[in-house]
């Protein structure tokens, strides 16, 4: 069932651009609040236990949902993943900016390229005026939006999805974040290193897997350097030609690393229906 909910949150989420349903603001005040009533307690416990009620209470309806009523487990299911996914839809600028490439026009790439980095800046955090997204940003938005979001909805369920979003935001936007930072690194520490197996997969393999080998074993700290590697050795382009987005005049490239990242999700969801079924 897991895995029907992936395809149906997947396939909504890149066809249909919803992601103005999708307000996670609430929760910036949620955490505030948070801070408020345990303000006797660190810092960094502040976050942390931030996290614990909504991780909480999904986990209770996912137990019984699970247990009492199949179909509305499922929609519980979905709805979850899809609200979790995101927040804003990459899918929907990434699959435009592909549109406008296989056109050739023009307009369309510059439009969809503009507003991908604009979003990329904006889940980084850095909407400065002359801010420029990078290909690591790209990279790192995708894993974050979307792959770590599936894959610990394929581990856990929905609870998976909901405490990796609420780690996300609370590292992100809670005041004291420190702790959460950490905990996010963890639960990007596996994820990072099967998209860079699927990437060696799904692209260059020998310069990928030569690329994993030599940064996979680092600790969570080399995430980020984890999924730049390998996705640059895949595509068999240098670090230095995946620099900056805004500045790269072959969008080809742009387009050949978003359909290498769909490439690996494809491969991801056949390996989780190959598991499951």
């Amino acid at each position: 069932m897991n895995f029907i909910v992936m395809l149906l949150a997947l396939a909504i989420e890149r066809y249909f651009n919803w992601s103005w349903v999708r307000n996670w603001q609430w929760y910036d005040s949620y955490c505030h609040a948070m801070a408020r009533l345990l303000q006797r307690l660190f810092g960094s416990w502040q976050a942390m236990l931030s996290i614990v009620p909504p991780v909480l209470l999904i986990a209770v309806l996912q137990y019984f949902l699970g247990v009492w009523q199949i179909i509305a487990y499922f929609l519980f299911s979905w709805v979850v993943l899809w609200v979790c996914i995101g927040p804003g839809n990459l899918f929907n600028h990434i699959y435009m900016l592909i549109l406008g490439c296989a056109r050739s026009e023009d307009t369309l790439i510059n439009i969809s390229r503009q507003a991908l980095i604009k979003q990329l800046l904006a889940c980084t955090n850095n909407e400065t005026t002359n801010a420029t997204a990078t290909f690591a940003q790209l990279f790192t938005a995708l894993l974050q939006n979307i792959f770590a979001v599936i894959f610990w909805f394929a581990l856990l369920g929905p609870v998976g999805a909901v405490l990796y979003r609420c780690t996300y935001l609370s590292s992100a936007n809670c005041q004291s974040s420190a702790c959460s930072a950490k905990l996010l690194a963890c639960l990007d520490w596996l994820p990072v290193r099967l998209l860079g197996l699927l990437f060696a997969l799904a692209g260059n393999f020998v310069s990928a897997i030569t690329a994993l080998s030599q940064y996979g074993q680092q600790g969570c700290t080399a995430n980020q350097q984890v999924l730049y590697s390998t996705a640059s050795a895949a595509l068999l382009l240098p670090p230095e030609q995946l620099s900056e987005l805004s500045t790269s005049s072959d969008h080809v490239v742009m387009v050949t690393a978003l359909k290498l990242f769909d490439r690996a999700v494809l491969m991801f969801l056949v390996l989780v229906a190959l598991l499951l079924f």
